[in-house]
This record gives C-alpha cells, sequence and structure tokens, in this order.
C-alpha cells in the first residue's frame, strides 16, 4: 500500500490543506480514502460505499434537507392537487407530485449507498390557507431548489450525486414554469369573472 500525504501554504500563513490518500493494492483494487476536499470537508471513502461516510459532512445534511424537502412537497402539492380548480390543473399537479417523488427515490437512494444508512426525515405540513396561495408559494419553493439543486451538483464530486441533482434542478425550473402557467390562467378566470375580460371564439379582449 502507498501512501501520499501533501500539505499546502496559503499566502505565506500557516494554512494546511492536507490529505492522506490510500492508494491502490497490488491486484488494483481501491480500499478506501480519507482527506479534505476543497472545501475543508472531512471526506472518508470506504470500500463497501466509497462515498462520504462522517456524519456531519455538508453532502449528508444536503441530502437530508433534499429528501426533506421533496417530501414535504408531495405533501403539499397533493393538498393543493385536491384544491384545482379543475380536473385538467390536478392532472399538472399530480405529474409534478411523480417527479418529486422520483426525487425522493433518487436521493435516499444516494444516501443510502454513501452513508449506509436510511434518511430519517419529518417532511413539514403543508400550511396553504387557499389553492391561489399554494400556487404562489409553489412558485418561489420551485426556484428556490432549483437554485439550491444548480449549487449542490457544482459542489458534488460523487458522479451519480451530481446527476441527481441535475436531474432536480432541471424538473424543479420546470415545475415553475407550470405553477406559474396555472397562477396565469387562475387570474384570467378572476378578471372574466369579474367582467374585465370577455371571451369570444376563444380570443380575449378588454370591455
Amino acid at each position: 500500500l502507498a501512501y501520499i500525504k501533501y500539505c499546502e501554504k496559503h499566502n505565506g500563513e500557516q494554512q494546511w490543506g492536507c490529505s492522506l490518500m490510500l492508494l491502490m493494492t497490488t491486484n488494483g483494487r481501491r480500499l478506501n480514502m480519507s482527506g479534505y476536499d476543497d472545501y475543508g470537508d472531512m471526506l472518508n471513502y470506504s470500500e463497501q460505499s466509497f462515498g462520504y461516510d462522517e456524519p456531519y459532512s455538508w453532502l449528508e445534511q444536503a441530502l437530508l434537507s433534499s429528501i426533506k424537502g421533496e417530501r414535504s412537497g408531495v405533501a403539499e402539492y397533493s393538498r393543493l392537487a385536491r384544491m384545482a380548480p379543475s380536473p385538467e390543473i390536478s392532472d399538472v399537479i399530480q405529474g409534478i407530485i411523480n417527479d418529486e417523488r422520483k426525487h425522493d427515490r433518487m436521493f435516499t437512494e444516494n444516501y443510502e449507498r454513501l452513508f449506509g444508512r436510511e434518511p430519517r426525515v419529518t417532511p413539514e405540513a403543508p400550511s396553504m390557507t387557499s389553492f391561489e396561495e399554494g400556487v404562489m408559494e409553489a412558485i418561489q419553493d420551485e426556484m428556490k431548489d432549483a437554485a439550491k439543486y444548480r449549487d449542490l451538483y457544482l459542489r458534488t464530486r460523487d458522479p451519480r450525486t451530481r446527476t441527481s441533482f441535475f436531474i432536480a434542478m432541471i424538473d424543479e425550473l420546470r415545475h415553475g414554469t407550470l405553477f406559474n402557467n396555472i397562477l396565469v390562467s387562475l387570474m384570467l378566470q378572476n378578471h372574466e369573472e369579474m367582467g374585465f375580460i370577455t371571451v369570444d371564439k376563444g380570443k380575449s379582449q378588454e370591455t
């Protein structure tokens, strides 16, 4: 077994970035590796998972937060789908729910693979008091999650986890657009009911 230890000085100060790597056995099989990444977070790899085993590493917390967010989203959007003013809108929201469940499965599988245990999270209960309020909150949440997954994708090194964050980022951007379309349709419907807009043969015009 060959060990390599390296340290780097920055700006002439005694700031060390050191890592200890267990390289390869004679048969070429990687056993494990421990060290610090570029962000100063401790990383531990094992033969079983080749993942992050540090209990309080940033990636573990990021995955737990993501799993909680996706499960909370399923609960919130399930309620929203039941409150939808039309079957068509309910179907759109149900498609979003399916994506959120897909994200939950991806993040859970990555967590179990990297840390060797099931994630323990408690989803948040839905808090919206009206359908329109829930849609507006959903737009904000989806945009925030897209930005979060973008940052995690750029920071994460594990290929499978990176792919999961990328897929989730793209889906959340699309969800934000879908919820925005729902909100616009609600606004048009409200204006029509109040007499600000009349509909004539599929065309809208101000009265």
